[in-house]
């Protein structure tokens, strides 16, 4: 009896031990999943090099964090994008400035007209720069969010019904807008812009509501806007930039090594996707012939007067922005110099 009583105490001596190991083992950490809505579908170009990102950093990340891509507005509408960053409806941003001006003018600045001489100079001014101006001015203190890398998606180039070669061209041109700043372009360009939305572009100019839209070359030939619209005049003048960003309680609640790969990667997003969209932009000219488009490039004399046309109201739009006006147009100035 007396030998029984010990062994079943150095049993309960032993269990006691396990559950104590057991329980002082450390628990596997859940993995914080970063949410990256996109309006892009599935399958486009722009969403395959946002997830061969997403996959470079989900590696390196050894499953504490990981960035899950959601295309076409499967989580979050485009419009809702940079209010989904700031809330934390989603933890990372794919935002295209220019179209969030309605919620801070400031944004517009990126695609003022003629800002940058050339596709060379604008990929030239979207990078760390634009990056520090952004954050410094808007996005950390007004939108709870920090941007890590930029990129443009081409210029925004004219497509349309009729041809548009000249100033003379414009007055009557009904022009389909899809942000604040490109119906002032149309405006002061002698034109009439009518208001609408990006999902809208094809049906309007299919029924005759516009005679026209400012879109990138990519967009025009993989939304099949060249199937209504056959004339493009590329004037290279209104630029764009793209900012990602990471929502700012997210981002301060991350690990020092982690904020490093997520930034480190991001920016290598950014040079890719610069790269990316300059040669297509280059090549797409081919692209829309090829199509049946007519393609005109507006001769440097022309351009010459569309710009001088809208030139004090480009002035006027950045020395209103203060020091984000400023700021952006010292990095498109150097972005010119060093790109003619």
């Amino acid at each position: 009896m007396k030998k029984l009583s010990i062994v079943l105490s150095f049993l309960m001596i032993i269990l006691l031990v396990i559950s104590l190991v057991v329980s002082c083992t450390p628990k596997p950490k859940e993995t914080v999943t970063l949410r990256l809505p996109m309006g892009q579908p599935a399958g486009d170009p722009f969403v395959t090099i946002y997830q061969d990102m997403a996959d470079r950093f989900n590696e390196r990340a050894g499953g504490e964090y990981e960035i899950v891509i959601y295309p076409g507005g499967s989580l979050v509408k485009i419009p809702e994008q940079l209010d989904a960053s700031r809330t934390g409806a989603a933890e990372l941003g794919s935002i295209g400035m220019g179209m969030y001006s309605g919620a801070e003018n400031r944004f517009y600045a990126t695609e003022m007209p003629f800002l940058y001489d050339n596709v060379h100079a604008l990929a030239a001014g979207t990078g760390p720069e634009l990056v520090k101006l952004v954050n410094d001015e808007i996005m950390v203190e007004k939108f709870n969010q920090i941007a890590l890398g930029a990129h443009h998606t081409e210029m925004i180039e004219l497509i349309s019904t009729r041809p548009v070669r000249t100033l003379e061209d414009w007055p009557g041109l009904l022009l389909g807008a899809i942000s604040p700043g490109l119906a002032a372009y149309t405006t002061q360009m002698g034109g009439t812009a009518v208001t609408s939305t990006f999902a809208e572009t094809y049906s309007n100019l299919e029924k005759g509501v516009t005679d026209a839209s400012l879109e990138s070359p990519t967009a025009m030939l993989i939304l099949g806007f060249v199937d209504v619209a056959k004339y493009v005049t590329f004037m290279s003048a209104i630029p764009t930039a793209f900012v990602i960003t990471v929502n700012l309680d997210v981002w301060n609640a991350m690990p020092k090594k982690t904020k490093d790969i997520l930034t480190e990667e991001v920016q290598q997003l950014g040079e890719t996707l610069n790269e990316h969209f300059t040669n297509n932009y280059l090549a797409n000219q081919e692209r829309l012939a090829a199509a049946g488009v007519e393609v005109y490039v507006l001769p440097k004399a022309e351009r010459d007067r569309w710009h001088e046309v809208i030139r004090p109201y480009t002035e006027e739009q950045l020395a209103s922005m203060g020091a984000f006006g400023a700021g952006l147009k010292q990095i498109a100035d150097k972005a010119n110099a060093e790109n003619p």
